[in-house]
């Protein structure tokens, strides 16, 4: 699996909801979503904050070491995405995890509101629409998962972890 980088201010307290962000060569874009997940609505202390990093070449953990104090950090080599996801969830302490691609970002009341409605409806998953921006037209769409929910794999689908965990988590063959 490689390095584990645990800091001790993220591993004291309980944790409600992991927010689990896979990366690869991400230097210029990992720092806007950590910050997106770091100012979110809900208090910084019921959730933390993972990052599985794929054997990145460039800068990227040294973009990610600058906010050490925040980050359950894990240096991993030629995982890919589905085991750095399963990596993400065996090292992760909340009931409750989200997915975030290290190229997306949350608005700024998405665990909040994510975090709510698993909660008030008592079921294993809750899923979001989520905008898509298309730099080169300038536009920017609302792509729907409810017809395709394995199109929510990188963000907007927040679980239970127990649910997970009773089916043996992702299946690593599947997307390899």
């Amino acid at each position: 699996m490689g390095i584990v980088h645990k800091n001790s201010e993220t591993n004291k307290k309980e944790c409600l909801l992991s927010v689990i962000i896979r990366t690869h060569n991400s230097e210029n874009v990992i720092e806007k979503a950590i910050e997106s997940v770091l100012e979110q609505t809900i208090s910084k202390d019921i959730y933390e904050l993972i990052i599985i990093d794929d054997d990145s070449a460039d800068n990227t953990e040294n973009k990610i070491k600058s906010h050490d104090n925040k980050i359950k950090f894990i240096k991993g080599k030629k995982l890919g995405p589905i085991k750095a996801i399963n990596i993400g969830i065996k090292e992760s302490r909340g009931k409750y995890y989200v997915l975030l691609d290290s190229d997306d970002t949350f608005e700024l009341n998405a665990l909040e509101e994510l975090l709510n409605t698993i909660k008030q409806n008592n079921c294993d998953c809750v899923y979001s629409d989520y905008h898509e921006i298309d730099v080169e037209k300038n536009e920017i769409k609302t792509i729907s998962l409810k017809n395709n929910i394995l199109n929510g794999i990188a963000a907007g689908v927040i679980f239970k972890k127990k649910s997970v965990n009773e089916v043996n988590n992702y299946d690593e063959e599947l997307f390899s």
